[in-house]
């Protein structure tokens, strides 16, 4: 049971939880590749109601090549990869096979790394015609 400082009371879509919820935390980014999802993840959720995304398990039964964030802006589905330039990791076939089908069924398929994180607001803004 969470502990009463880590417990959000506030009031939720118009009704009370009784033990409330635990805080929103944001992960600590612990690979290089993981700076390059804290920097998304933050893109992402600037968009707030327009923008719903997960970022899907990559184990176990899971399928693999699946981008590290899957989502709908405006209505129209998203794919994103997030890759660091400062490690050895490359797109894999499997990756590169699913930002294709994607890309193929009319969504947007994207590569993100620390060199073209800047441009990323731009690209989707373009992409969804959306604007903060």
């Amino acid at each position: 049971m969470a502990s009463k400082k880590d417990v959000d009371n506030t009031l939720n879509y118009g009704y009370s939880i009784g033990e409330g919820v635990k805080k929103k935390v944001t992960p600590v980014a612990k690979t290089k590749e993981g700076k390059v999802k804290q920097q998304v993840r933050a893109i992402l959720d600037a968009y707030g109601e327009k923008c719903w995304y997960f970022m899907p398990v990559s184990k176990g039964y899971s399928r693999g090549g699946i981008p590290d964030f899957i989502g709908c802006l405006n209505g129209r589905m998203f794919g994103i990869e997030t890759k660091s330039v400062l490690s050895s990791h490359k797109l894999t076939a499997l990756q590169a096979m699913e930002l294709r089908k994607i890309s193929d069924a009319d969504g947007i398929a994207l590569v993100i790394n620390e060199d073209n994180i800047h441009t990323l607001k731009g690209i989707l803004d373009e992409c969804f015609n959306c604007g903060l």
